[in-house]
């Protein structure tokens, strides 16, 4: 059975982590370095997860060619992602 991950839980998290940049953004000019390195990784992560949800869209047998534990690993490791994302928004 194919895997619904990159119709619907790679763009929600790219989403998630694109709008708690934005917030983040905001207020990162007078903000602590950490904070700034925060913001600036929610941006790189924005930008692999767009690219990775890309590749996966424009190559339809993506997830039938991986195993069904690295299937798992991946969905657990987006869940995860995603749960920090909203609790940090």
């Amino acid at each position: 059975m194919p895997s619904n991950l990159g119709v619907v839980e790679i763009p929600a998290l790219a989403k998630v982590t694109w709008d708690l940049h934005n917030q983040c953004q905001i207020i990162a000019k007078d903000a602590p370095t950490g904070f700034q390195k925060l913001v600036t990784e929610l941006g790189s992560l924005q930008g692999t997860l767009n690219t990775f949800a890309d590749d996966v869209n424009s190559n339809a047998s993506f997830f039938e060619k991986i195993d069904n534990d690295r299937k798992q690993t991946f969905e657990r490791t987006l869940g995860t992602c995603l749960a920090t994302l909203q609790r940090l928004k």
